[in-house]
């Protein structure tokens, strides 16, 4: 369950269900392992969710009012066929499970929901893309190491040793130069190939976010 709940703590998830109790059950069950939780009632609001803020898994109803989960479902992989959607219902009816499938549901889920194998779905789905983007990041990392040697190594390597809790690098170029004792051209070559290699994003100058993937 460690590794589950290492996931679990990476991921963003839109809640879409018209039925208050449903909704706050959702809600009180994740909303303790997950990153981040929304909670709305329909899509609509899902949609205006979604463009406010990054979303990893939809978890929706199936009928609700102005947009239902087969049409949202049909939305959301028009805009990102990489969001995991798991359809939440109470219908066995093979017409709607035929329907979502065609649609490219990632899996559903039947009323009353058991909690385990809700769990299982969502690590199912976003466990192989979350270890594939940390894998893909790291071995950046280590393809950046390899292709620079001497005191841009020892630039990395105290970047790495002074990031703060909030997975950011705070120091001037001149704060590296004067620490280290080289040159500054060599510690702006370093950052602009950590940069490129998005293993640093700058926030603003002085200010630098190690990405998600490594932390």
């Amino acid at each position: 369950m460690i590794l589950d709940t290492e996931v679990m703590s990476k991921i963003r998830i839109l809640c879409v269900e018209d039925e208050p109790q449903a909704l706050s059950q959702l809600e009180l069950s994740l909303g303790s392992f997950c990153k981040k939780i929304y909670c709305v009632k329909d899509g609509i609001e899902a949609l205006e969710i979604m463009e406010k803020y990054e979303i990893d898994v939809v978890l929706t109803d199936l009928n609700m009012p102005r947009l239902g989960g087969l049409e949202l479902l049909a939305k959301v992989k028009q805009q990102n066929k990489k969001i995991v959607v798991i359809i939440v219902t109470a219908h066995s009816e093979c017409n709607y499970l035929l329907k979502a499938i065609e649609l490219k549901a990632d899996g559903y889920i039947l009323k009353p929901l058991n909690l385990q194998e809700l769990f299982s779905l969502i690590i199912k789905n976003v466990g192989s893309k979350y270890f594939q983007s940390e894998l893909n990041s790291k071995n950046k990392l280590i393809k950046v190491l390899r292709t620079i040697g001497g005191k841009r190594v020892q630039i990395i390597e105290y970047v790495f040793n002074n990031i703060n809790k909030d997975n950011q690098f705070i120091g001037t170029y001149d704060d590296i130069t004067k620490k280290l004792n080289t040159s500054k051209p060599t510690v702006v070559n370093t950052f602009k190939v950590l940069l490129e290699d998005g293993i640093l994003t700058r926030i603003k100058n002085g200010q630098y976010q190690l990405t998600e993937e490594l932390t």
